[in-house]
């Protein structure tokens, strides 16, 4: 069981900004390419934030964030983010409507991840985030941030207050470091079934 936080079918998709092309992985804003080697982490890492990535480049990602982890002897953390009760509002309001609550979503995501912080367009009504080097303390108040800052934000084509429920998981340092996803995704659904709303991270 995680540690739980908080207050509580995939339609259509908004579009998620594609990076350029070019030698097929993500670049930071700047123009460097993901993984680019340099003597500090942040050099490593580069910067994405203001950059929603298609989720193609996950695998790159995570892959590039499980060598810097054990290079640098530190943790990353991905975050589950689904948006709460989706379908009722694409049901209610139409897809227009949905189209917007994906897009003001994606927007407050990319607010309140730090720099070198990445923001994925997951699938339907999911996001997922990668935080890089952080504490089991810093991942569950990053993602308490997110669930509340998605509450209070207003949705202009919406006449009701839109939430998310949060998993969150830290990288073990096991080979199969896409099995940290697959943590976060069950962290996700216990976050739900605790009553939608709230943040479910991996336990210290």
């Amino acid at each position: 069981m995680g540690h739980a936080s908080g207050a509580a079918d995939p339609r259509r998709r908004a579009p998620a900004r594609r990076a350029p092309r070019g030698d097929g992985r993500p670049r930071a804003r700047g123009g460097g390419a993901v993984g680019h080697a340099g003597g500090h982490r942040d050099a490593d890492r580069g910067g994405a934030r203001g950059l929603l990535f298609n989720r193609r480049f996950l695998p790159a990602v995570l892959a590039q964030e499980a060598r810097l982890s054990r290079q640098h002897g530190s943790q990353f953390g991905v975050l589950m983010i689904d948006i709460d009760h989706f379908k009722r509002i694409n049901d209610a309001l139409g897809h227009h409507a949905g189209d917007s609550v994906l897009a003001s979503v994606a927007g407050v995501l990319m607010q309140h991840v730090r720099a070198s912080d990445f923001v994925f367009r997951y699938g339907g009504e999911e996001f997922l985030v990668i935080l890089g080097e952080i504490s089991p303390t810093d991942l569950l108040a990053r993602a308490e941030v997110i669930r509340a800052a998605v509450e209070a934000f207003r949705y202009a084509d919406v006449g009701t207050r839109v939430t998310v429920s949060v998993g969150g998981a830290l990288y073990d340092g096991h080979p199969d470091y896409e099995r940290t996803v697959r943590m976060a995704d069950e962290l996700l659904y216990e976050a739900k079934r605790a009553g939608r709303n709230r943040v479910a991270v991996t336990p210290a």
